[in-house]
Order: structure tokens, then C-alpha cells, then sequence
């Protein structure tokens, strides 16, 4: 079966972790599974709105799982191939690390965050290059002119779902309700609703828990292995022996064949 070509595109293109602490680098391509050798485009982060978060370090594991219900009340479940790695300090130093096998090798490509220092880093492990971006502040948006707006086509309620604990730490829970009335985008008969669960850690200033039900899906994105220890601070230093290159626009990250990039460590 050929795949049209949008679904093509997001299967060479590197999966974005659903709570992303910064604005990351973004990066596509991929690598040949038997050779090795692959080639990767890289845009640069976008400007930042987000101040860094202070002492409230933590690390976690990023998992993502659908499930199907058929009409005969059996299930399908599909959990991501790939998952992200995060990790904070302090001092509001991030690092993340999208792990997988969707670009047809084992290669992560670390990123790191450094509002002290003032940079965003990608580390690539390959060619032992660490590619620098200073952090930009945006500047503030000016509001254009309101013009008259299409209808909507739908209508949104929320509700407040209280505090729970979610491995030893505290969060608050909102639900949304979004309901698409008769005869909307999806030609519905009768009115159609999906709902978003989600719990953040106020003290974290991140989410832990997200849940999107919408028709015969399910889907869950959770932080597991959730800890609020003080990470290792080797995990938001640039390697020995590394060269740093100062990035000011979009570069290519080229791979080698046989240059054992399936052999790339990963911190623990």
C-alpha cells in the first residue's frame, strides 16, 4: 500500500515530545538501517516566551499510548516508539532526549538549554560537534486590529478536576470539553464531543499527565520514572573534547556510514 505523502513526511521527521520544557531544536531526516549513513536538516529554536523555572529540578520519561475501542468492544493499542528523556536542574538548565528507532537508527541527538550561560546546545554524538544558539528573548506582540471572526464551529466547557498525587507529587486537574454540533466538519448526525484530561504540577510548572478522548480513541501522554532529586550535573555540560560551532541559521547534520551510531551512549 503507498502511504500519501503527508504521513511519509512525519514518519522521516523527528517526533516532538508532547511536554516540551524549551523551545527545541527541530530536526528531519533519516538514516539507512543497514549502513548507518543518514543526513539531518536542522532549524534553529524559535524566540523564548518562557523565564527558566528555579529550584525545581526533576526528571522524567515522556510515553504516549492510544487505545482503539472496535465495535465488537476489542481494543487496539499502540504505544509511541519513541520517547523523551527530560531533565532539569536548579539552576533552570534543561536538557531532552528524544529516543526511538522512527528515523531507522538508534542516534539521539541531546538537547540542552543553558539560561545561565545564555545558550541552547544540540549535541551531536557522531561527529563530536556541540552546535550553539544564543537564547533570544522575544519581544512583546502587538495586537493586530480585531477583525469579525468566522463563526465557531464548535463550543468549549471546562471544569476543575481538584489535587491528586502523581508519584509523590502534588497537581491539579482541568477538563475540556469541546462539542461539534450537527452537520460539522466530520459530516456528524448528532453532536460529537472530545474531551482533554490534564494534570500540571503548579510547583514544577510542568504537566504530568494528559488525556485525549475523541470518538473510538484514547489517547495517554505521561510522565513516568518521575523523580525530584537534583540530576547529575554532567547532563548540562558540553562533552570533553567536543567543538563547539555557533549556529546563526538552519544546518545539516551528516552521518557516515559505519560510524556506530547505533553504539551512542545515553545518560542514565
Amino acid at each position: 500500500m503507498r502511504l500519501p505523502a503527508m504521513m511519509i513526511a512525519m514518519m522521516v521527521a523527528t517526533a516532538i515530545p508532547a511536554f516540551p520544557q524549551f523551545h527545541s531544536f527541530m530536526v528531519s531526516g533519516r538514516c539507512d538501517r543497514q549502513s548507518g549513513a543518514g543526513e539531518f536538516k536542522v532549524r534553529l529554536p524559535r524566540e523564548t516566551r518562557t523565564p527558566p523555572v528555579i529550584d525545581a529540578p526533576y526528571s522524567a520519561v515522556e510515553h504516549t499510548e492510544t487505545v482503539r475501542t472496535l465495535p465488537d468492544g476489542a481494543h487496539l493499542i499502540s504505544k509511541s516508539r519513541q520517547e523523551a528523556a527530560t531533565w532539569r536542574d536548579s539552576s533552570g538548565r534543561g536538557r531532552e532526549e528524544d529516543r526511538g528507532d522512527l528515523r531507522n537508527c538508534n542516534l539521539v541527538l541531546p538537547q540542552i538549554v543553558d539560561p545561565v550561560a545564555g545558550y541552547y546546545y544540540l549535541i551531536d554524538p557522531v561527529n563530536h560537534v556541540a552546535h550553539r544558539v544564543p537564547i533570544v528573548p522575544a519581544l512583546p506582540r502587538v495586537r493586530p486590529a480585531s477583525v469579525a471572526s468566522r463563526p465557531a464551529d464548535s463550543t468549549f466547557t471546562s471544569e476543575q478536576l481538584g489535587t491528586k498525587t502523581i508519584s509523590g507529587v502534588t497537581v491539579v486537574g482541568t477538563r475540556q470539553t469541546q462539542t461539534f454540533p450537527v452537520g460539522s466538519r466530520f459530516g456528524n448526525d448528532r453532536p460529537v464531543a472530545r474531551t482533554y484530561e490534564r494534570w500540571d504540577s503548579p510547583h514544577l510548572g510542568i504537566t504530568v499527565s494528559e488525556v485525549t478522548s475523541f470518538l473510538d480513541d484514547v489517547t495517554t501522554t505521561e510522565l513516568n520514572d518521575l523523580s525530584t532529586a537534583e540530576p547529575d550535573p554532567s547532563l548540562f555540560q558540553i562533552p570533553a573534547g567536543y567543538k563547539i560551532v555557533d549556529e546563526t541559521e538552519s544546518f545539516t547534520i551528516k552521518v557516515e556510514p559505519g560510524n556506530g551510531i547505533n553504539a551512542s551512549p545515553k545518560p542514565q
